[in-house]
């Protein structure tokens, strides 16, 4: 958890920290990849459902999100 009271990130910690983040998503979203770190292990099964709301969602006809 980020202190929420800085939106600029000018600690080092915290700007690595946002910035794993932020790869993390994008590879996960475009690559299909999960790193392996346990301490991971919560964000992907979060994001393994927003996929699958996705596909749901595609399959309804109701988003057409190009791959």
């Amino acid at each position: 958890m980020l202190n929420a009271q800085a939106h600029v990130l000018t600690n080092p910690v915290q700007r690595f920290a946002a910035q794993t983040g932020t790869l993390d998503w994008f590879r996960f979203w475009l690559q299909y990849y999960e790193d392996p770190d346990p301490a991971k292990a919560e964000q992907y099964k979060r994001w393994r459902e927003l996929r699958k709301l996705q596909q749901e969602n595609e399959n309804n006809g109701k988003a057409a999100v190009p791959r």
